[in-house]
């Protein structure tokens, strides 16, 4: 909860440039947009959208102890076949983040049709598996 607080203040006070992220045990917490055209899987070719896949490419790529996330997508705007949608758009992000150089074995898309009462209909980023140590600490490489 205090990340998302935290990305709220920053967001509304300007500090927070379109591409920010952050890092939580959890999850990668999308601070900018990742749009879509319409109601549709193709990902918007606008500046905002651009930035914000670069960033989370640099994200993936500078955390090599992150091993695998779970990428959700909504397809809450579509009038039928939401959870299709929302499969596709997962897809599409992945294909984004691999074609910035990220492993797409360490991505995992997960369509939905809507979010759940109080979930953003934004895409989300869950953290599923890090390299850890037999003691539970991160491994350096």
């Amino acid at each position: 909860m205090l990340p998302r607080l935290l990305a709220a203040l920053l967001l509304l006070t300007g500090i927070a440039r379109a591409e920010r992220r952050v890092i939580t045990e959890t999850e990668i917490e999308v601070l900018g947009p990742i749009r879509f055209e319409g109601a549709t899987p193709r990902l918007d070719r606008g500046k905002a959208t651009t930035k914000m896949l670069d960033g989370l490419a640099r994200t993936f790529i500078g955390n090599p102890s992150i091993t695998k996330v779970e990428v959700r997508a909504y397809g809450a705007d579509a009038k039928y076949q939401r959870g299709l949608l929302g499969a596709q758009r997962a897809r599409a992000i992945v294909l984004a983040l691999v074609q910035r150089g990220v492993n797409g074995k360490r991505l995992v898309p997960h369509g939905f049709g809507a979010p759940q009462p109080g979930e953003s209909a934004h895409p989300a980023f869950l953290i599923l598996a890090r390299d850890t140590d037999d003691h539970g600490l991160l491994q350096k490489r």
